[in-house]
């Protein structure tokens, strides 16, 4: 943000026929050069105080303000996760803000659904989740309001769920599935019921 030149904007508002009094001018700068560094320094503070330019102590004043500990994160990602707080303040429940929340502080995560369920459930699937899923699940059920069940669901990048055969016939898998009596080392023997 530019610092305002006030002793050229007093200069302008001088009537007419004091606007060439070079002594006036230099008077008027003289007084108003405080004024300019004042202006200065309360922008920069001003700034400071904005989430984006937040650093160090300042981001854990602003913690403070949203009850939310800093709890070991660097400043990146504290700030991430302050800004998902602001989100969750902000929200008035919807479905599309619970994504915005999930998107802001997991944007790698592949797939993000939300279902509400009558009459007070909400269920947040995401996957690919690479972050802590407890904190989120707080923020996202602090959006949704008082009174709705929220229930996160959620896979990490990289785990294979446990699968099972589409036949009643048994099918051997040495990737997925339990170990059976034979071989427990192996994928195993899933047997029709």
């Amino acid at each position: 943000m530019d610092v305002i030149d006030q002793a050229a904007g007093a200069i302008e508002r001088l009537p007419s026929f004091l606007a060439d009094a070079a002594q006036l001018q230099a008077l008027m700068r003289a007084l108003l050069a405080p004024a300019v560094e004042l202006e200065s320094s309360f922008q920069t503070m001003n700034i400071g105080r904005t989430l984006e330019q937040a650093e160090g102590s300042q981001l854990d004043d602003i913690g403070g303000l949203f009850l939310f500990p800093r709890a070991g994160r660097d400043d990146n990602t504290y700030r991430l996760w302050l800004g998902a707080s602001l989100l969750a303040l902000r929200s008035a429940g919807r479905n599309d803000d619970l994504i915005g929340i999930v998107q802001l502080l997991a944007p790698a995560a592949i797939a993000v659904d939300v279902q509400s369920l009558a009459p007070s459930t909400a269920i947040v699937e995401v996957e690919g989740l690479p972050i802590a899923s407890s904190t989120l699940l707080e923020i996202l059920t602090s959006a949704k309001g008082a009174g709705i069940r929220l229930d996160l669901v959620w896979t990490a990048p990289g785990l294979e769920p446990l699968l099972f055969g589409d036949t009643n016939e048994a099918e051997v898998d040495l990737v997925h599935g339990l170990g059976d009596d034979s071989d427990p080392s192996i994928g195993g023997v899933l047997a029709s019921v």
